[in-house]
């Protein structure tokens, strides 16, 4: 038996923030933690997100836990789901904010970058969505924020 099942009390609210290291996905956990949520920050890079961690946490004096995982692979939503568990949340709030890119011409790019692509700013977008929306919607709240590049509506070269 493992120790969530043998919790007493509710799972607590969290925002979990994909991407969270840098860029908009760093400014936006700033922003969540400086309101007092408790955050379960995602990424690849273990230490940057340890790191991360600690100034949020020290800066807001908020609970922050990290879960370092590549969510562009199939099991990734899974594993996040467990780990939230295990933590003892559940995603009160989820900002799809972690992504990938390439430049150059299309017909010139690494089909598996491609995939890698894919597989993390769409189906890991839709995948988390797909977990999480049902429990916000059966509690009455929540809220999925999901970001993209102002590249994704205006076409440029490269």
């Amino acid at each position: 038996m493992d120790d969530t099942a043998k919790r007493k009390e509710p799972f607590a609210p969290a925002v979990v923030i994909t991407g969270p290291t840098q860029g908009i996905g760093r400014a936006l956990a700033e922003e969540f933690a400086r309101d007092g949520h408790t955050l379960v920050l995602v990424a690849r890079d273990e230490q940057k997100l340890a790191a991360t961690a600690r100034s949020l946490a020290d800066a807001h004096g908020v609970g922050v836990r990290v879960f370092a995982c590549d969510l562009g692979r199939p099991e990734g939503g899974a594993d996040l789901e467990g780990a939230l568990r295990r933590f003892g949340l559940y995603a009160d709030i989820l900002v799809n904010n972690a992504a990938l890119m390439t430049a150059g011409f299309f017909q010139d790019a690494d089909p598996a970058k491609l995939r890698q692509i894919v597989d993390l700013d769409v189906l890991a977008v839709v995948d988390l969505t797909r977990r999480f929306l049902p429990g916000m919607l059966a509690r009455g709240k929540g809220g999925v924020l999901n970001v993209a590049s102002t590249a994704a509506f205006q076409p440029g070269p490269l």
